[in-house]
């Protein structure tokens, strides 16, 4: 079944979000990888990541948001033909 025009718009919108928690994971890896070796941080650092971190769960509600959306006006069979795709 094709989709439609919103659940088309939706998974864009869900992919620009899946974007934005890409950068968040490229940004803290480094320092979580720096941090296993020397266990100090400076406190900008800190902040920094605390600020992310607050901004990482509004993000990740709205990727949320979205995802319920989009399985509420999807079809059984697509959203199982997803499932299977990317498990």
């Amino acid at each position: 079944m094709p989709e439609t025009t919103e659940i088309r718009e939706l998974t864009r919108k869900r992919g620009g979000v899946n974007h934005k928690l890409t950068n968040f994971v490229k940004h803290v890896v480094p320092i979580y990888n720096t941090f296993k070796i020397n266990p100090s941080l400076h406190d900008e650092v800190i902040i920094e990541l605390q600020n992310r971190l607050d901004k990482l769960e509004i993000v990740y509600n709205e990727f949320e948001g979205i995802q319920l959306e989009i399985e509420s006006l999807s079809p059984d069979d697509v959203l199982e033909g997803h499932y299977k795709e990317r498990y």
